[in-house]
């Protein structure tokens, strides 16, 4: 979570709230890769703080060991807070095994910009359609940079679910639609056109690649290449990010998804739980009530309030 977020929802809670004070307690990591979370380390022993922030923690395993508070009972008891008055994919989002065990302040939304020529020929959005487009079309490219591999990370994380079954643990990469998949990101992923947008340049610390953006942004308008990059959106700080990305030639769209339309992911800007070894939790859901009322909400500037009513506010607000 941002620091911002963290200080002001704490701050203008002190300011309102007569009973209870939010202390701050910031858990310092090294950023090595093997390093355990020390705040899922304190979680483990039945301490830690009231109210955790769990961007960095897995909380189905919390919620599997105890530690997570479920928060249902809580929005029932609640006279100032509705689970209906949330957003419902905010709700989604903070739930596990069906159980909400997340509040969600605020959020952003994943997104990218296609070629509004070749996204308009698509009879749907989703990689099948996208592989027959350039198979039918070579001289399309994809995206730039292109390679094999991030041509393969874009397919799976579209379509991981059409070969891959969580459930029952079983998975198709061997079946001949996956072969497919692969044989086309082998070519598409190889096309030699993708280098005329790009300059590399050896330097001390490595190959540096360098992507002319102008260029791209044409090609990407005359339908020369599909996609033009992803990124967050929200307003007003999304603003300038999003024009780059658009324009007359170009069109904000998701995810390509196995049902054939586009997927815009959730990006929430905090993911607060309520440690179940508490022994504040009254103060934990006062805390919490705050960040989800109105008062608080319609305060937000920067991202996409959780609560409906505030995400109308946000739309009506100029931005800047």
């Amino acid at each position: 979570m941002l620091p911002s977020v963290r200080g002001r929802s704490g701050n203008l809670t002190n300011r309102q709230n007569e009973d209870y004070v939010v202390e701050l307690i910031v858990y310092e990591t090294s950023g090595e890769s093997n390093e355990v979370n020390p705040l899922f380390l304190d979680l483990l022993k039945g301490a830690g703080p009231d109210i955790m922030e769990m961007s960095a923690c897995d909380r189905e395993v919390l919620l599997q060991k105890g530690i997570l508070e479920t928060l249902d009972g809580y929005f029932e008891e609640s006279g100032s807070v509705r689970v209906q008055d949330i957003e419902e994919s905010v709700v989604t989002a903070g739930q596990q095994e069906g159980r909400i065990t997340g509040i969600i302040p605020s959020f952003s939304v994943n997104v990218m910009g296609a070629s509004k020529v070749l996204y308009e020929t698509l009879k749907e959005w989703s990689i099948p359609a996208i592989m027959e487009l350039t198979t039918e079309n070579p001289d399309i490219l994809v995206m730039v940079p292109l390679s094999e591999m991030r041509l393969l990370r874009f397919c799976m994380e579209s379509e991981l679910e059409t070969f891959v079954n969580l459930t029952q643990k079983t998975c198709s990469f061997d079946e001949q639609p996956f072969q497919d998949m692969l044989a086309w990101i082998r070519t598409a992923g190889s096309n030699q056109q993708a280098e005329s947008y790009i300059t590399r340049t050896q330097t001390a610390y490595g190959m540096m690649v360098l992507v002319d953006t102008e260029a791209v942004s044409q090609a990407v308008h005359t339908g020369k290449i599909l996609l033009s990059g992803g990124g967050l959106f929200s307003r007003p700080s999304g603003d300038l990010h999003i024009k780059h990305m658009t324009g007359n030639g170009t069109v904000l769209t998701g995810s390509p998804s196995a049902a054939g339309k586009p997927v815009y992911g959730l990006q929430p800007t905090a993911v607060y739980g309520i440690n179940s070894a508490s022994e504040n939790k009254a103060g934990a859901w006062a805390f919490l009530e705050y960040v989800l009322s109105k008062e608080y909400q319609d305060k937000i500037t920067d991202s996409f309030p959780g609560r409906k009513d505030s995400v109308e506010v946000y739309l009506r607000r100029e931005p800047g």
